[in-house]
């Protein structure tokens, strides 16, 4: 039974710290700000071709496409939304912050094998802490031969709504969170693009 309390007591300080890196406070744009979003989008319609950055993240142990649209996000505005907790290692966004695509490689040891016993503690929390969230995937896939913790939700924050997507993934032994967030106004055409960036996360051996 000690053994047992052990390993929840480092799940749940695994959690308070995971939180911090994975929900994004979706920052309060000035007008000006959320029609240049507006324009982007427009300009992705118009566009039968977007523009990907083939991109090294976390020094070199990884390469995730980014659209071209989406640039390094600001040390402002990574203070803004991240107040008072550690920022993620390396976060991209649009210009309004309405866009964003983030990674965060923590501390946290979390083993392959302890993945699906991290994800049930994750969806506990996410769902404690969201109870009107709108769920669309809770679940564990294999991904260029990994497994990755996958969370996917809409939930709702001070003048808007939010589509997350959510990756955990076990990398080094450490806790490597990857997550992708839009305002629920832009989803229809960020998501899909969101969705082909997180799937094109590729790790060096």
């Amino acid at each position: 039974m000690a053994g047992v309390w052990v390993q929840r007591r480092k799940f749940s300080v695994l959690l308070c710290v995971g939180m911090c890196v994975l929900v994004c406070v979706v920052l309060l744009c000035a007008p000006g700000t959320r029609l240049y979003a507006q324009e982007q989008v427009e300009t992705i319609q118009k566009s039968e071709t977007i523009k990907w950055v083939e991109t090294p993240v976390l020094n070199g142990k990884a390469t995730i496409r980014i659209p071209s649209l989406l640039s390094v996000m600001p040390k402002a505005m990574l203070s803004e939304k991240y107040p008072g907790i550690e920022a993620p290692v390396e976060a991209y966004s649009d210009f309004s912050g309405s866009v964003s695509i983030a990674l965060s490689f923590t501390d946290n040891q979390v083993s392959e094998q302890n993945i699906p016993q991290a994800k049930i503690a994750f969806s506990r929390l996410f769902r404690q802490l969201y109870p009107s969230a709108d769920w669309i995937r809770d679940e564990i896939i294999e991904q260029n031969g990994r497994q990755y913790i996958v969370l996917e939700m809409i939930t709702p924050a001070k003048d808007a709504k939010i589509h997350n997507l959510m990756y955990g993934i076990s990398l080094e032994g450490r806790l490597l969170m990857v997550s992708f967030n839009t305002t629920l106004d832009l989803a229809d055409t960020w998501l899909r693009l969101g969705e082909q960036s997180m799937q094109s996360l590729q790790f060096v051996e």
